[in-house]
């Protein structure tokens, strides 16, 4: 997060003095005060704790600047950079007073008026200066402020995670290559006024950083009495360069400084070439009245912009949204026709045993809910020729009704598949790979795209369902094709439907027939019966007659067997 500076308590404020700089007299020598600015650096924290952060501030502060006060009253600074000043002009340091070369006057900072961090921040780079001596009313010191330990107080959190490198980096950077010496580094340092110099060398047209020389190496070098003229760069350079890349935010150049205890990055492109840099100074400047100013302004544009991106995402999802439910809403009306058509055949195939009607209703329904050019309805025959047997089409097409297509194509290997369920699928005849001579057939035919379904009636290819287009390509829908498969399901339960139906009028042709026969075989038969009954009764009648005649008897005497039945007497001889 960031605290604003109204939220900083003055508790917070005054702890960002660093209470113990490095003093001297004015007639310490220049080597001794830089053998105390060196020396502060000797101790290196092993955690960065939060009191190994505050004693890094402390030598920081002592590392970096000696301040030089007279009978409790400060009088002068000499920083660094005075440092660097001194080593170009190759003066002699060891009997060099400090007063001789200290900056002054020194600005200051009352801390009775240290109210404001922001004020501090501005006197920094008012003058632009890195540290910013704090006295009393007395003009006796009180401490220092540094870029460092203001910054500390800020917690800019959520701040420098808004900022990018690109927007606070320096892309002027002094550049130097690692076989100069030391005394040129530091007459580059003295000549720009800047704190550090990029060591580079060159690749391909590219400036490849190889490592970085400070003020606060310049020192070191001075209090280890290194020849300046001999020494070169690569060897007392600081490397490898820690680099970040344009879109780091300043958040985590700020960690990272924290993390290895540095205070400048490299700032470097895709293929490792220099760009810019990024310091402490400018994480500092970031916090700025003025920056924050265009931070906001910058923010309320981004907001404006959100806000606009949001309207116009709005407006762009109704519009999506809208056209979803046109999209969802033809897709439903089409499946509620599809869903009509099909029930529509099931109902007729329930209540008509027409099976000619109902083909020509299924053809009729189809091309109007797809409106397509032409279906048809194939019948094959035992040889695999075949008629077209039901036919819808545009006014004006060319009519296949009740003829007889001859595809030398057709055989029974190009058969086969359908009768196991494939379907056939062209979007294109001309480009799809189909053979020519079916190609041909189906130019014939006014056939530019076609879904073909088979009609299987058990386990046996009954005929083909052809829906097609004459004059454009089509895509078929998946929806398109499973309404025309159910309603070839359809129409084959109404094949088998009026093939059993035609059987059982066979069957009951055949047993009225034969009961037919029957029924005159026993009229014939009673027929017969009755004239034996007749004939048997008329001689009953003449044998009654001849024995009430006879005066005896009647018998019958078989010749070839000599056997005699006697069968009737007349009773009155008997008595």
């Amino acid at each position: 997060m960031f605290i604003p500076t109204s939220d900083i308590t003055q508790a917070e404020l005054i702890s960002a003095i660093i209470r113990n700089p490095l003093t001297v007299t004015p007639n310490t020598t220049v080597m001794e005060v830089i053998a105390q600015m060196s020396g502060g650096r000797t101790v290196c924290a092993v955690s960065q704790t939060t009191h190994s952060q505050e004693a890094d501030l402390v030598i920081d502060a002592r590392s970096s600047c000696v301040l030089v006060v007279e009978n409790n009253e400060l009088i002068g600074i000499f920083t660094e950079r005075d440092v660097i000043k001194i080593s170009v002009q190759k003066r002699n340091l060891e009997n060099l007073a400090i007063g001789d070369v200290m900056s002054h006057p020194v600005v200051t900072l009352r801390e009775s008026d240290f109210t404001d961090l922001f004020f501090a921040v501005n006197l920094l780079k008012q003058y632009r200066i890195r540290h910013l001596a704090v006295v009393d009313e007395q003009n006796q010191l009180r401490g220092i402020l540094t870029h460092e330990s203001l910054r500390k107080q800020t917690r800019p959190v959520d701040l420098l995670r808004l900022r990018l490198v690109n927007e606070v980096m320096t892309t002027k950077v002094i550049c130097a290559a690692a076989d100069v010496s030391i005394l040129d580094i530091a007459r580059l340092m003295a000549e720009n006024c800047i704190s550090s110099v990029m060591i580079v060398e060159t690749q391909k047209s590219l400036t490849i950083p190889l490592g970085i020389l400070t003020e606060r190496d310049i020192v070191q070098f001075q209090a280890l009495n290194l020849n300046f003229e001999t020494c070169q760069a690569q060897t007392v350079m600081s490397t490898p360069i820690f680099c970040v890349n344009v879109h780091e935010s300043l958040w985590n150049v700020q960690q990272i400084m924290e993390q290895r205890l540095i205070q400048r990055l490299a700032v470097t492109g895709t293929q490792g070439e220099l760009i810019g840099i990024v310091t402490q100074s400018s994480i500092l400047q970031a916090l700025s009245p003025l920056e924050l100013y265009k931070l906001t302004t910058v923010l309320e544009q981004k907001v404006l912009q959100l806000e606009s991106e949001k309207i116009e995402l709005l407006e762009n999802r109704t519009v999506e949204l809208e056209q979803q439910v046109v999209v969802r809403t033809t897709a439903l009306r089409k499946k509620v026709e599809q869903e009509r058509l099909i029930a529509t055949v099931s109902a007729q195939i329930r209540s008509s045993l027409s099976l000619q009607n109902i083909l020509d209703t299924t053809v009729t329904e189809i091309r109007g809910l797809l409106k397509c050019d032409r279906v048809i309805i194939y019948q094959f025959y035992p040889d695999f020729s075949g008629i077209v047997i039901a036919e819808s089409i545009i006014a004006g097409g060319l009519s296949v009704l009740h003829t007889h297509p001859n595809d030398p194509c057709i055989t029974p290997e190009y058969i086969e598949p359908y009768r196991q369920g494939q379907i056939r699928v062209v979007n294109d005849i001309y480009l799809e790979s189909i053979t020519l001579c079916h190609q041909e057939t189906l130019i014939g035919f006014d056939i530019r795209a076609k879904l073909m379904i088979p009609i299987v009636v058990e386990d046996k290819l009954w005929g083909l369902m052809l829906t097609s287009y004459r004059d454009t390509p089509h895509h078929w829908e998946l929806d398109e094709i499973e309404l025309v498969q159910q309603l070839s399901t359809q129409v084959a339960i109404a094949i088998q439907q009026a093939n059993t139906h035609n059987q059982l009028e066979t069957a009951l042709s055949l047993l009225y027939q034969t009961n037919q026969n029957l029924e005159n075989k026993v009229q014939e038969r009673t027929q017969a019966l009755q004239n034996s009954e007749i004939k048997y009764r008329n001689q009953s009648d003449r044998l009654q007659l001849a024995v009430k005649s006879a005066q005896i008897g009647i018998w019958d005497w078989d010749i070839s067997t000599h056997a005699k039945l006697i069968i009737h007497f007349n009773n009155k001889l008997i008595k």
